[in-house]
Formats: structure tokens, sequence, C-alpha cells
């Protein structure tokens, strides 16, 4: 079940929030299959709130820390008015020959403010068949739960405050400077076509998954292995263009992936298994910004272009305590998962700019550990001494190293019944 949700959505900050495609597993993989025309519904629910990411050197930093800049006196300059502009130069030459050597000296206007915080809860309606003793099939349909609480605004220095008073005698520049710096990001993000950046909520179903999972081979009771493949159809709300802090709960494109699953039994209550899995992302159209330049995501220009998604790799070691279909059971895990950069092309702008857009999707690797309790009534069921078989489980599950990723903790509870 770890790869049913294998696209939840995860956050980047650079200026504009964008979604990635790594997440951490939220349960052990194992080698179980139903038997031929037992049916098994189930429901999953997961919770996590991101407010941390790792960037691009493996550091911790907040989540919304691309909506942190510094401000340029040519940024405040051109933010004018054309007519008012030269005055606006000027009046900064009277701090500093230049607004460069202002900033050179320490004496910038100021930077921008922001932070995000990310609530997300999932549900995952699930339905599972046996369709050979060998062979199960699977339907996984998620439903998002999105909470975003963001402010955004602007810290002035006190050079800004006394370049401002050489305008005490103008409250018509007075007023659209400050109407242009109470929340800068705002306003060049309206300006360019952008959505407001503010907080809000909402729900919507996610990408939707299909797939199998075939035991192919079981050597006495130590040895099994097991093949699951999954296809992730674009049924979830895609990446948008006019969001400058954007959450989607699908990625806009089709999926397949493949994982293998080996266990191998150390006694009758003690399992190891090894995972290795790939995801391979199909080519798709999406509309995005065009960056003006490099580091900068705010853009008046869009464009709906090719995009290949970067594939996905994992691989996974774990060990259960227990037998998964008797009383109580435990385990504990660690997986590696590294995503390949996502890459554009386009025709209506200079080359250069695509490159600028691929900088904001660069590649991304992910290191987590899983904690699992479950407690089943198949035995007990079958030996007559319950009256209905299920299982209850809970995991928890830490991203605690990564690059590009959000730093976050997933609690995931799950209950199955048979029939």
């Amino acid at each position: 079940m770890t790869m049913l949700l294998h696209t939840l959505a995860t956050l980047l900050f650079t200026c504009v929030v964008h979604a990635a495609s790594l997440s951490a597993p939220f349960d052990l993989e194992n080698t179980l299959v139903l038997p031929k025309g037992v049916n098994d519904p189930r429901i999953r629910v997961i919770q996590t709130q991101m407010s941390q990411a790792f960037n691009a050197s493996g550091t911790v930093e907040p989540l919304g820390a691309g909506l942190n800049k510094k401000v340029t006196w040519d940024q405040v300059v051109n933010s004018q008015e054309s007519t008012a502009r030269p005055i606006a130069r000027a009046s900064i030459n009277s701090i500093c020959s230049s607004g460069t050597e202002c900033e050179a000296k320490g004496y910038g206007p100021g930077e921008t403010t922001g932070d995000a915080r990310v609530n997300l809860n999932v549900m995952v309606p699930t339905f599972v068949r046996g369709i050979t003793n060998s062979t199960s099939v699977i339907v996984a349909v998620p439903i998002y739960t999105v909470s975003i609480d963001s402010v955004t605004g602007f810290s002035p220095s006190p050079s800004f405050s006394t370049w401002m008073n050489t305008f005490k005698n103008d409250a018509y520049q007075q007023g659209q400077i400050k109407a242009n710096f109470v929340d800068p990001v705002n306003s060049k993000a309206t300006f360019f076509g952008y959505k407001a950046v503010e907080s809000q909520s909402f729900q919507n179903v996610g990408d939707v998954k299909v797939g199998a999972k075939t035991r192919l081979f079981l050597k006495g009771k130590k040895w099994i292995m097991a093949l699951k493949y999954l296809l992730t159809l674009p049924t979830g709300v895609a990446p948008d263009a006019d969001k400058v802090i954007d959450v989607p709960t699908g990625d806009g494109g089709y999926a397949l992936g493949l994982t293998a699953i080996n266990e191998y039994y150390l006694g009758e209550k003690f399992c190891l298994t090894g995972t290795l899995g790939y995801g391979y992302q199909f080519q798709d159209q999406l509309m995005r910004r065009i960056p003006l330049q490099s580091g900068e995501s705010l853009s008046p220009d869009k464009e709906n272009l090719s995009r290949k998604r970067g594939n996905q790799y994992l691989t996974g070691l774990s060990f259960l305590i227990g037998r998964a279909t008797k009383g109580f059971s435990t385990g504990a895990g660690y997986a590696y998962q590294y995503m390949e950069p996502t890459r554009y092309s386009g025709n209506n702008f200079a080359k250069e700019r695509y490159g600028y857009l691929e900088e904001l999707s660069p590649s991304q690797s992910m290191q987590s550990a899983t904690l699992l309790v479950q407690y089943s009534t198949i035995y007990a069921y079958q030996t007559k001494k319950f009256i209905l078989p299920l299982t209850a489980s809970f995991s928890y599950s830490n991203v605690f190293a990564g690059i590009n990723v959000p730093k976050s903790d997933l609690f995931s509870s799950e209950l199955v019944l048979y029939f």
C-alpha cells in the first residue's frame, strides 16, 4: 500500500510555490495478496503538516523561505510610475551616489517577508479484490482536504524610511509608495495576473490509482517475492500557473510504477523485507509561467509547455515482528527516494528562459523512517474466535533528510475489512 498515494502533494518554495512528486511512505511493504474471490474494502486517513523544507544543500529552512527576498533600489524605482522614476532615483542618490552603492554599504531598502504552513488531510477509500490466488487488483481514490495559512509583507530598512521622508511634501507619491510596499509580493503578483496570496481551505479529489500485486515466487515458508504495478490517472487538480502558492491535488499527468518486494522470514514471527521501485512519468502538456530571469519565479508570461516530469527511484528495508494476519504485529522501515529533474520545452520565448523554469523543478532526494503497529483478526476469524475478519493499523513516518523536499511527519491509520 505504500505507493498508493505516491504523489501526495509536497511543496518547494522559490518565490512561487511549486508542487513536487516525492512523498514519504506511510506503510511497510509486504507480499500479501488476497485469495481468489475475496474482497477487501478499506479506508485510510493520512495527516501531515508542512512548515519546513530541506533546501538544495539539505539544510532545513522555513517552507516560505523563498518569499523572503531582499529588495533592490532599482526595484523600488521601477515600481513607481514612469514620470516619477527620475525623482525617485534622485532621492536615492541623496543617500548614496547610487542604489548599488547603497546596497553594497548595507543600506538597501528592505526585504519582502512571507510565511506559509500547509495542513493536509487525505482520506483514501480503497477496494482490493483477489482475481487469482496469487494476484490482487486495487483501486484507490484519494480525497484531499487542504488548509493553507500564508502571510506576505515588507520589512523596510531605516534607509527606506529616510528615503520616504524625502517625499513628505508629496502626499500622492507617498501614497503610491505605500500602496506598492505594504505587500510587495501580492502587488507584483496581481500586476502579473496571479491570484492573490491568501489563506485558504479547500477539498478536492486526487489522482486515482489502479494497480495489481502478483506473488511470483514462494520458496518454502522463508522467501517470498511479489511485484506491484501501479497506474496513476490524472483525475486530481493539476498545478495552476496563476497561483503563487499552489497546492495541487494531482500532478496533471499519467505515471506508471513498478515495485519489487522480497520477504525473508527468520523464524515464524520475524520478517525482513527489501524493496526496489521505479516510477516512469509520461510526457504531458501543462500551462506554466516562464521566468524572466534565473531565481525569479513571478512572470507575466504564460505558455502551454511540453513537460517531462522526472522519473522516480525507491529502495527500502524494513522488518516486521509478529504475523500480519494474527493479533498484534509491529515493524519499522527505512526508505530512500530519488526523483530526476523535470524538463520543459516551448517555442514562444528565449531558450534560456525555459532553463530558468527548469531550475525551479530540480532533482529531489528523500530519506524517511516509518514505524507501524497493527492488529489483525484474520486468524481469530478462521478459528471461529472472532466474528469479523479485519485489520487495523497505525503508522508514523518521518522525513529526516533530503534535498528540495519538505520536512514533514505523516500520521496514518487504516481499517481493512474482508468478505
